[in-house]
């Protein structure tokens, strides 16, 4: 629970948010997105349930990290399998992708009215009083 009290020492001029999941839902469920890129870039179209794992394990761990750490993380996977990596950026151009086709559905929802589905609980009452 978030609870949220008139400061009268200073006056707020500025608040910053990061892009991504701050005050909303839209990129939840990143991990939908990232497990079949991982696993298809590794393991190709049929991976084993073991490879599935060694990838889910990489994501639970990795979460937090910056995604183009996480793209190194492939193309190390990648060189010691004896493989010639793309560019992490290359794969982090191609995860920047997927996801941004389910947040687009997501915003596209949400611009039809259904805007309260993805925003964090409270975000819009502690917008409305960081404003005032």
């Amino acid at each position: 629970m978030i609870v949220l009290e008139e400061c009268k020492k200073t006056r707020i001029k500025t608040a910053v948010f990061d892009f991504d999941g701050t005050i909303s839902t839209l990129r939840c469920g990143w991990e939908n997105v990232m497990e079949p890129l991982m696993t298809e870039i590794l393991y190709g179209s049929t991976p084993t349930a073991e490879q599935i794992g060694v990838v889910r394990d990489y994501i639970s761990a990795s979460t937090g990290i910056q995604t183009i750490l996480q793209m190194k993380w492939i193309c190390e996977q990648l060189t010691a399998m004896g493989r010639e990596p793309l560019s992490p950026w290359d794969y982090k151009e191609e995860y920047n992708r997927r996801l941004l086709q389910m947040v687009e559905v997501r915003r596209a929802h949400a611009a039809s009215g259904a805007a309260k589905e993805y925003l964090m609980k409270g975000s819009r009452e502690f917008l409305l009083r960081l404003k005032k």
